[in-house]
């Protein structure tokens, strides 16, 4: 079908040739296209058509005074084109063109509403391509089994608007541009080298001719692609971000676990050593008494067998902490820790 519509696209304005007329080097023009192309070769040449739209005259020739009409150039293989005094209408429509080109129209046209068919709203499984659809019943869409079903031509249904899928009311039209310098003429080119839409005359006879001009459709497409593959980087992107913030989530419930399972620990060893100072200072204790009991024995003897000499290591010397306490205000649980944890994150 591309193939097909780029041999039945006027080479002017790019669309599908309307009424083409047949040039005498056997290229096809588009009526109004050959007109617009024919007036403005007159405007450039310094001439002007007279009150009866058929011979034109130069500046400053009495009027009525011709000398045919001027050549125009084919835009397909640049050769000039004579026309006689009919001027345009002097040219021979193609009609073979124009049949072919009017089904090619209507073929295109049902391939596009079957390929914008909407499915049934009411099929069970898979849905049906819908044929109609109901403008009281707040846009339902029916295929043709569903449609004799739930919507018959008889009863209180009758009087609902059935209309083609994609021809609801209330959808506008789509919007014409037309050409800023020649008002007659809708946008249908891009210029590559001011990166601006023109018409075909713009590109003829206009202040971009001889720039690089692509169809709006390729520039639409090429322009759509360049952003989609953007879209697609900054979705990338997007997904690595997601995942960052994802894993940096996991890192910090990670982190309370550890912090929660250390603080445990702390208290926990804490308590332990609690415990061994407990335990060591009830044995210390004991220690202490069953020391000074002996040595009060000793003093009770020595009075029997000297009372005048008393023995000399009877004084109890204590225990000595400091070694212990230093250990203890030594100890960096708060940097243990922390460097443990980066261990394991490693």
């Amino acid at each position: 079908m591309e193939a097909l519509e780029s041999e039945l696209t006027c080479p002017m304005c790019l669309d599908l040739f309307e009424s083409p007329l047949q040039l005498p080097c056997l290229h096809n023009l588009c009526r109004k296209c050959i007109q617009d192309l024919d007036f403005y070769t007159k405007k450039v040449d310094g001439t002007e058509e007279d009150a009866h739209g058929g011979v034109a005259a130069e500046k400053g020739e009495p009027a009525g005074q011709t000398e045919g009409e001027a050549p125009v150039t084919c835009p397909t293989c640049g050769r000039e084109v004579p026309l006689d005094e009919r001027g345009v209408d002097g040219l021979s429509r193609n009609m073979v063109l124009q049949n072919i080109v009017d089904r090619f129209r209507d073929a295109k046209d049902k391939e596009k509403q079957g390929a914008q068919a909407p499915p049934c709203q009411l099929c069970e499984g898979d849905p049906r391509p819908a044929v109609k659809v109901c403008v009281n019943c707040d846009g339902l869409a029916y295929c043709e089994d569903c449609l004799a079903t739930f919507h018959p031509a008889r009863g209180p249904l009758a009087r609902h608007t059935l209309v083609p899928p994609g021809q609801q009311p209330g959808k506008a039209e789509p919007k014409v541009v037309m050409c800023a310098e020649h008002a007659d003429e809708k946008v249908n080119l891009y210029c590559k080298a001011d990166e601006m839409p023109v018409c075909a005359l713009c590109k003829l006879v206009g202040k971009h001719q001889g720039h690089e001009v692509a169809a709006m459709s390729d520039a639409y497409k090429e322009k759509k692609d360049v952003l989609v593959n953007e879209v697609s980087a900054l979705k990338d992107r997007n997904k690595e971000i997601s995942q960052f913030v994802t894993d940096m989530r996991g890192t910090c419930v990670e982190v309370q676990e550890q912090n929660k399972k250390w603080q445990e620990k702390l208290v926990q060893g804490i308590a332990r050593l609690g415990k061994i100072l407990e335990e060591r200072k009830n044995f210390l204790a004991k220690a202490i008494s069953e020391a000074v009991k002996s040595t009060r024995e000793r003093v009770e003897k020595s009075h029997d067998t000297d009372p005048l000499a008393a023995p000399a290591d009877w004084m109890f010397k204590g225990c000595d902490f400091s070694r212990e306490a230093k250990a203890l205000e030594a100890m960096d649980m708060c940097g243990q820790y922390i460097l443990t944890f980066c261990c394991h994150l490693q």
